[in-house]
């Protein structure tokens, strides 16, 4: 075990331990301003945020770039900061709706109800999405699976990032295969997620266009639908005005593809996916991932 991955490990412990001395409200407190310094020291996710902006966003000014990546910065804190509120549990099964409120769940809803084979739900990093998969899996019958990767280290990920998708019923396996697993779990009727915005290094993706530059993106929901009916919706949890978090749905995907020819297909299906994401992305910019590597640029 590396002298790294054990020091942000006591680094985890050690908020925990702070936060059980704070009210809720100021935990969450704390965390934004946590998030503020971390733009600070962090000065390469920093400079790989202010690249990816400068991508997204040409004609904004310096200064709005930087409000809004100070504030991305700041949201991830605050997704940090929920994490240790259920792993203390202060946050948990029974209270999780006073933190989230949604209009648009009986959109999810009807889908699973119309559905012989599953669901599959489209999400981005954006706002609070391990809050979404918490909540969806609390309010639904059914089992609910996400493709997500392993952290880095190995600590953080066995004692913490685990025992909380356990805590309220995720079942997670990795982006090897997940083709062949997705399909197994929504021909049970299952539901699954899947982030469409992390950057591919594995030779299945397909190139699309996301804010006018190529990036790689992951063609398993267009596949799926193509192949199996699987019903598509786009879900995204974002922070409102009230410092609550909000889950909106939008109505199942369906998209006429009989005049597309089959070579252009997956690619096309998979472009309405990213322009999705891409539209919540300019609304809420605050409120995605500015410092993760969606465009390969460290390549």
């Amino acid at each position: 075990m590396s002298l790294k991955f054990f020091s942000e490990y006591v680094l985890i412990n050690f908020l925990l331990m702070l936060s059980n001395f704070f009210s809720e409200k100021n935990v969450f407190k704390f965390f934004r301003f946590t998030g503020l310094i971390s733009y600070y020291f962090f000065k390469k996710r920093r400079q790989l945020a202010i690249k990816n902006i400068n991508i997204a966003f040409p004609n904004k000014n310096k200064k709005e770039k930087i409000i809004i990546i100070k504030k991305s910065f700041q949201n991830l804190s605050e997704i940090v900061a929920y994490n240790l509120l259920i792993f203390s549990n202060r946050i948990n099964e029974k209270n999780i709706n006073k933190y989230v409120t949604s209009k648009t769940f009986n959109n999810l809803e009807s889908c699973i109800a119309k559905s012989s084979s599953g669901v599959l739900i489209l999400t981005g990093h954006i706002g609070n999405w391990e809050c979404m998969s918490h909540f969806i899996s609390l309010n639904t019958s059914s089992s609910f699976y996400a493709i997500a990767r392993h952290m880095n280290n190995p600590l953080i990920e066995n004692k913490f990032v685990s025992p909380i998708r356990k805590k309220f019923g995720i079942n997670v396996f990795p982006k090897k295969n997940a083709i062949l697993k997705l399909r197994r779990v929504l021909k049970k009727g299952s539901l699954a997620g899947i982030l469409i915005d992390q950057k591919l290094n594995d030779k299945m993706h397909i190139k699309t266009n996301f804010f006018n530059k190529t990036a790689k993106s992951t063609p398993l929901p267009a596949i799926l639908q193509i192949r199996c009916d699987v019903p598509i919706i786009f879900g995204y949890m974002i922070k409102n005005s009230s410092n609550k978090y909000e889950l909106f749905f939008d109505n199942e995907i369906k998209i006429d593809y009989r005049n597309i020819p089959n070579d252009d297909l997956i690619s096309y299906i998979t472009s309405i996916y990213q322009k999705k994401l891409e539209n919540v992305i300019k609304n809420y910019p605050e409120q995605w991932l500015w410092a993760h590597d969606r465009w390969g640029i460290k390549e």
